[in-house]
């Protein structure tokens, strides 16, 4: 049987969808309050909690009457609105409801044939799945952790929950803590520091081009902040990809060729037309800008179709493998269902009506990765520095030797780390070329873990990495 805490956790991330999805997206026909304009992280710091939350005041304005028609078809017009936001809700809920079936299945039809082992996927049996882990971490962590950045909806739009206490407890508990992994199994690890002498020392130099190229322009540093973040959290979902299909030796030249192009199709998707949207941050309006009004409504048509394609030739590929008794490795197909729905449905919702609209989206979409990462940091600092004892893993490995024995060590010097990677001092440094330097400084911590992080995962290369990781050997292709 399933574990019974993923159960709980994944049927309560569906009713808090449900529930978000009916109390938020009431079709309201009398009016619409005009979207604001997200304000960025420096002036959030100071914005007092009761500003988080605004809304313009109303300037009296004369209203023309409308012909009956006129009024059903602005109904009407809600209405399919409303609809279509329902249907994206819904549908993520169903993805992760779906997931616990699919998997649910799996098992039953691994028993039903005696075939529940821990070794390689047979030819005849497409139904059984290797995982990175263990089947139930890999379900709670890697995947059914999709379920915080849930709960983060559901605090957002129903439960209405100040959005700074929100981001903030985003940023002490789950994203600086996992920044501070990498420093873990780098800057801590004598061997590392060896082996790597010059990606550790030159990485540093982000520090001075985050606060150089914010000196410059901080609207352009800003866009090109938030893009890479964005780019780097999606190479974090394709490198979980890259593991699975590894473990589970699903390394077939047309696989990883759909596989990755469902990937940047997939998430690209709700990125580009996010920054087309009405109450899109004003961080990526200039988008707007480089491509002609004309073609703006094209947009979304266009994108939805190269999207659908391609997870039509993903599906066939399936059913084609299904068919041949092929290995289908299940984990992959959760993992990127449960990734790239919550994507969607986060593009989907109306984040620009809040002040801190933008910090919402990163701390939602990022929470989700943020667990994931910590549960992997956890499994490979465990077999890399909490083997032996600690006097002779300390010889060889250094300070990393104590972040691999005890997590509650591990998480709390995360947090204190946290306290200093988002400085209160910004608060009083709004403006100004020396507040923008500052910004871009403090971008750099964030700028040295995208970095380093797509250096460090290499599976392919590294056989030390793929010990730590228990890969066995294979050869990602």
């Amino acid at each position: 049987m399933l574990n019974t805490k993923l159960t709980l956790s994944l049927a309560a991330a569906t009713v808090a969808g449900g529930v978000a999805a009916y109390k938020f997206l009431k079709p309201k026909f009398t009016s619409k309050p005009a979207a604001v304009e997200p304000i960025l992280p420096t002036e959030l710091i100071q914005a007092a909690p009761e500003a988080i939350y605004q809304t313009p005041s109303p300037t009296p304005t004369k209203q023309k009457p409308l012909s009956e028609l006129t009024a059903n078809l602005k109904s009407a017009t809600q209405t399919v609105k409303s609809a279509l936001k329902l249907a994206v809700i819904a549908g993520q809920g169903l993805l992760i409801s779906g997931a616990a079936v699919v998997v649910i299945a799996v098992k039953a039809l691994s028993t039903a044939t005696g075939n529940v082992t821990k070794t390689a996927p047979e030819s005849g049996s497409p139904f059984t799945p290797r995982w990175i882990i263990s089947r139930n971490d890999d379900l709670i962590y890697l995947i059914g952790s999709v379920g915080v950045s849930a709960a983060f909806i559901f605090a957002t739009f129903v439960l209405k929950i100040d959005p700074m206490l929100l981001w903030w407890f985003w940023a002490l508990v789950l994203d600086g803590p996992h920044v501070w992994g990498t420093a873990t199994r780098t800057y801590f690890d004598k061997l590392e520091i060896k082996n790597r002498p010059r990606l550790l020392l030159g990485s540093l130099s982000w520090f001075g081009i985050g606060a150089g190229l914010a000196a410059l322009n901080i609207d352009l540093f800003r866009a090109f902040a938030y893009s890479w973040a964005y780019y780097h959290l999606v190479k974090q979902h394709y490198g979980f990809m890259i593991l699975y299909k590894k473990k589970n030796n699903d390394l077939a030249k047309f696989d990883n060729f759909i596989d990755k192009t469902l990937v940047w199709v997939g998430f690209g998707f709700p990125f580009i037309n996010s920054l087309f949207k009405k109450d899109a941050p004003s961080v990526f309006k200039m988008a707007q800008q480089l491509v002609p009004a004309q073609f703006h409504g094209y947009v979304y048509p266009v994108t939805l179709a190269v999207f659908l394609g391609t997870l039509g030739v993903y599906a066939a590929r399936q059913f084609y493998k299904l068919t041949a008794k092929m290995p289908l490795d299940v984990p992959k197909h959760l993992l990127l269902a449960s990734a790239i729905g919550l994507h969607i449905s986060v593009g989907a919702l109306p984040y620009g009506q809040f002040a801190a609209g933008l910090l919402l989206i990163v701390a939602t979409l990022t929470a989700y990765h943020n667990v994931q990462y910590q549960r992997l940091m956890w499994f490979h600092n465990r077999n890399k520095y909490g083997k032996g004892e600690l006097t002779e893993s300390l010889k060889t490995y250094g300070l990393a030797a104590y972040f691999g024995r005890n997590f509650w060590g591990y998480l709390g010097s995360g947090i204190v780390f946290t306290l200093f990677y988002r400085p209160v001092l910004l608060r009083k440094m709004r403006r100004g070329r020396f507040a923008n330097m500052v910004e871009g400084f403090f971008w750099g911590f964030a700028f040295l873990h995208y970095y380093l992080d797509s250096k460090i995962w290499r599976v392919r290369s590294d056989k030390r990495l793929n010990q730590a990781l228990r890969m066995d050997g294979k050869t990602a292709a």
